[in-house]
């Protein structure tokens, strides 16, 4: 039951990360920001930039294989 609830750093940079996209993508707070350019340029991409930023390590795994399955660079000259 305690391996269940364990809220790591990993899975709280996610979860915050993926509330911050539910907060932007409501329908209320994302047309407040995109009535004037000002607030959707110095506070909704900033955000969603961070939003993803935090939501990076949800796709360690499949990075960690393409980086060793190209390590020295040889997939990406041939392709």
């Amino acid at each position: 039951m305690a391996n269940i609830l364990r809220f790591d750093r990993r899975s709280g940079r996610i979860a915050v990360g993926a509330a911050l996209l539910f907060l932007l993508a409501a329908p209320p707070m994302r047309e407040t920001l995109e009535q004037d350019m000002a607030r959707h340029m110095l506070m909704q991409i900033p955000v969603l930039a961070v939003a993803g930023w935090l939501l990076v390590p949800a796709r360690s795994g499949p990075h960690r294989f393409m980086m060793t399955w190209d390590r020295h660079g040889i997939a990406c000259i041939l392709t």
